[in-house]
């Protein structure tokens, strides 16, 4: 059973495109591939800037379908790039609970991004 239309607009309650599912489907075996435990800090690195360009990419050329912003949120968060996540926040209505939950992972993102700013040395 999809979306209620209680939180989301017409145009994310749309049956999901088997182009739309397997870009979604992607992002999450790469996020996953990009594991920790999987891939040395320097693999994971170059892995997530990758994730996070293709993940753009997706976003501008599919249909923004909640499964496709949820991953691309998460790879652009762990990937250090939490602007780019509150971005999609934007496509989603504020009364859903995935909105809610990009919001809240997103300011706590931000927020370590600059204290690890803060307490970084200046030359």
């Amino acid at each position: 059973m999809g979306p209620t239309t209680e939180y989301f607009p017409a145009f994310l309650t749309h049956e999901a495109s088997e182009a739309e599912r397997a870009a979604a489907a992607h992002l999450e075996t790469g996020l996953r591939l990009a594991s920790t435990t999987l891939a040395s800090d320097a693999e994971r690195a170059t892995m997530l800037a990758h994730l996070s360009s293709t993940a753009s990419g997706y976003i501008s050329t599919h249909e923004p379908t909640p499964r496709l912003i949820a991953i691309a949120s998460r790879i652009f968060i762990a990937a250090h790039a939490p602007e780019k996540a509150a971005a999609l926040a934007d496509l989603l209505p504020a009364s859903s609970p995935l909105f809610a939950e990009i919001v809240r992972v997103t300011k706590f993102s931000l927020h370590q991004k600059r204290v690890a700013l803060a307490a970084t040395p200046t030359a």
